[in-house]
């Protein structure tokens, strides 16, 4: 596998997909692959849930491939989320202690 990529549809939100993921493995970036896979989901997502009218993604800000396969695509921004990370080993034990 080279490329993936994810969305889901919700039947209650029936006019909103969200897309979860898109990733080219390293040896096969460069080639555009990001924007084919989303454009054969688009286009699946067309036949399969026609319904859908938007499409939620996210991106880290850093990762500007993507970004400009979105913008490509005519994705716009629409809010900015802060990042947060975890270190699991620390978490553990603080749940441990308590």
């Amino acid at each position: 596998m080279a490329a993936l990529t994810q969305v889901d549809v919700d039947p209650p939100i029936d006019e909103w997909a969200f897309q979860d993921i898109t990733a080219v493995t390293r040896p096969h970036r460069g080639h555009r692959l990001g924007l084919h896979v989303k454009v054969a989901m688009l286009e699946w997502l067309a036949e399969a849930e026609p319904q859908v009218r938007r499409i939620v993604t996210y991106n880290a800000v850093d990762n500007k491939h993507m970004i400009a396969v979105n913008d490509e695509l005519g994705h716009r921004v629409t809010d900015q989320f802060q990042r947060f990370e975890l270190d699991v080993a620390a978490a553990r034990t603080l749940v441990a202690a308590r």
